[in-house]
């Protein structure tokens, strides 16, 4: 195994995937965000098949260089959050190198170039998510209120800083992810009114409340925020599609093809992970278990 040296980072490459390790840091290079993407995600895996591309950003005399790899549409729940190309700070797929590191770095990325090539798979959208949430948020402050997830419901708790319309709610909304329809992070630099947040529209919604009356929605305001409403994101939306598997038919035929095994462990994993993270009980966890292997 390989391992690519990077500012604040270090991955090790396997030929089949990338394991980065993510090293905590002050900010002092003024990347507050990606200081704070650090000590939430420790450490993240990426396999070449989530990947349909990597570019390279020379270094310069005043400046690093740059490697970031591009998440097949589909692949990765952080950018499927966004829904749109992340900045470099909140994108935790993106990397700076030292000017001394240069050669090495562009040897891995032609490497990672040519197992992406190699699996042919760059153009169609993945089927469910490659990359897993390491460490899953359950609980997200915002400006205005917080949200929790535990289970498979929503539940928004307005403070006083939300608007009146949120707080006549009697200071709590829920919302069930059966009902979720799509969910927005929005930076405030993107949004119209200068405002950032994170939504969480339910199905049926034809219209949209604004942002800051819609019972749904969280304003964010610090950097801090940003970047856990994204991983909070994340993990809801990789809650939800595992609890889209799809349950096990009575009976089987010749013609069935057999899950992957390397599917089943993966899937099994999110799970364990989303049970640690307190996201799903220890019962659904043993209850998705079963219909997953009864799936073999």
């Amino acid at each position: 195994m390989d391992r690519l040296q990077l500012f604040k980072a270090f991955g090790d490459w396997s030929r089949d995937a990338l394991d980065f390790s993510y090293i905590e840091f002050n900010d002092t290079e003024g990347w507050r965000r990606r200081a704070h993407m650090h000590r939430l995600l420790k450490q993240l895996h990426v396999p070449v098949t989530a990947l349909q591309g990597v570019t390279l950003k020379r270094a310069t005399r005043n400046h690093y260089g740059s490697i970031r790899l591009l998440p097949r549409l589909g692949a990765s729940p952080f950018h499927e959050a966004v829904g749109a190309e992340l900045h470099p700070a909140d994108d935790p797929l993106f990397f700076s190198f030292l000017a001394a590191d240069e050669l090495l770095i562009e040897y891995y990325a032609t490497e990672i170039a040519s197992a992406i090539d190699a699996h042919g798979l760059s153009n169609t959208r993945a089927d469910r998510f490659l990359i897993s949430v390491p460490n899953p948020i359950v609980r997200l402050v915002g400006f205005d209120g917080a949200v929790d997830f535990r289970g498979n419901v929503l539940r928004f708790t307005w403070g006083l800083k939300a608007s009146t319309r949120k707080r006549s709610r009697l200071n709590r909304t829920t919302l069930v992810i059966d009902d979720l329809q799509s969910v927005t992070w929005m930076d405030r630099l993107q949004d119209p009114d200068g405002i950032g947040y994170l939504r969480f529209q339910p199905v049926g919604t034809h219209r949209l409340k604004h942002q800051t009356v819609d019972a749904t929605t969280v304003l964010l305001d610090t950097d801090e925020q940003f970047v856990e409403a994204q991983v909070f994101a994340a993990t809801v939306l990789e809650r939800k599609q595992l609890r889209n598997v799809p349950r096990p038919t009575p009976k089987k035929t010749d013609d069935d093809a057999p899950v992957p095994q390397c599917d089943v462990t993966e899937l099994l994993r999110k799970l364990a992970e989303l049970r640690d993270a307190g996201v799903i009980t220890e019962d659904e966890f043993h209850a998705k278990k079963k219909e997953i292997l009864d799936r073999l």
